[in-house]
């Protein structure tokens, strides 16, 4: 009874040698060992392995395993981010600082030049008291120039017009801009200002008392330009 009691000692201290040595041929260390035969267990990280001076909490345990009966295997925590550059793993990024803004791009091509817009042909009026009752006024639209004459008095009238520009008042400078009226008892001189700074006059006629009948029997003059 003895010797078999002896050489079951024998064994057992054979066995508790051989499974340290195996471990560490196949690089497993002993407490690792350990935890995974023992339910609940939790591996603790080994140096280094969340970077170096990562602090508390720099990598995560893995979860505890099953009991030594369960057939399925351990799965272990999903790992957390780890920042850029570094083995540390952290549980929230920071951003950086703003980047310098970046210099002005180059002048693009200048557009294309627009339409041309149409050229309206100049307006203006001059108006001037007449005798009696009557008020005279000069006009110019579409290139042309009209006397007219109308009552004021009791209730304005209707304008009646006279054409200063038909062959009968020849000398009508084309590029007229501007008009301007006078009176001068029983006349009226009408003078007209062009784009290019000349000046033309041409003068009418009235009757000293009863209705405006105008008489203008002479052409456009040309005068001395300002």
């Amino acid at each position: 009874m003895g010797s078999a009691i002896k050489r079951g000692r024998r064994a057992w201290l054979a066995g508790g040698l051989a499974v340290p040595l195996t471990l560490a041929l196949l690089g497993v260390s002993a407490p690792e060992v350990a935890a995974a035969g023992t339910p609940g267990a939790v591996v603790a990280a080994a140096p280094g392995a969340g970077g170096a001076g990562c602090g508390q909490g720099g990598a995560r345990g893995v979860r505890p395993a099953k009991s030594a009966g369960s057939a399925k295997p351990v799965r272990s925590a999903k790992p957390a981010k780890k920042a850029a550059g570094s083995g540390c793993v952290v549980r929230g990024a920071v951003a950086g600082p703003r980047g310098e803004r970046g210099l002005r791009g180059p002048r693009g091509p200048k557009g294309e030049r627009g339409l041309a817009g149409t050229s309206e042909p100049c307006t203006d009026v001059d108006t001037v008291r007449g005798p009696g009752n009557y008020e005279f006024t000069a006009a110019l639209r579409g290139g042309r120039v009209f006397l007219g004459h109308r009552t004021v008095t009791p209730t304005p009238g209707v304008y009646s017009w006279k054409d200063l520009t038909t062959r009968l008042n020849p000398g009508f400078p084309r590029s007229a801009c501007g008009v301007a009226l006078i009176r001068e008892i029983s006349t009226v001189r009408v003078k007209v200002l062009t784009t290019g700074g000349d000046l033309y006059e041409t003068f009418c006629t009235h009757p000293a008392t009863g209705p405006v009948v105008w008489t203008c029997p002479a052409g456009w003059t040309p005068l001395v330009r300002p």
